[in-house]
């Protein structure tokens, strides 16, 4: 399964909506569950890093196909997706129908 992260910078003052944000995409939300799984994305994780004031994130996401999915986020009709794009929006300053491209990956161990 294709797999990638992202490092995403919190805008400051929005550590509390960003703490929001991930109070709705649990597994329990209907909502959150039918997005990821429409856009065939099969695992995401959040951590947030920093210090106070200069908090970031690392996103990341194992998907079907990492580019669909996360372009699909950013014009999907489904009121889920329309919220949430927002709130990435107002917190991460990023447009998720044009996202950043993937990092290169230097290092992929295995067990």
């Amino acid at each position: 399964m294709p797999a990638s992260a992202l490092v995403l910078l919190i805008v400051p003052g929005k550590l509390d909506a960003w703490r929001e944000l991930m109070s709705k995409c649990t597994d329990e939300n209907p909502d959150y569950v039918d997005s990821r799984q429409r856009l065939g994305i099969t695992r995401e994780q959040v951590f947030l890093h920093g210090n106070e004031g200069e908090e970031f994130v690392i996103y990341y996401m194992e998907a079907e196909n990492l580019d669909e999915a996360m372009i699909g986020m950013g014009v999907s009709l489904d009121p889920f997706d329309q919220w949430f794009r927002i709130r990435v929006k107002e917190i991460h300053d990023l447009i998720l129908a044009d996202p950043p491209p993937w990092p290169e990956q230097g290092l992929d161990y295995q067990d």
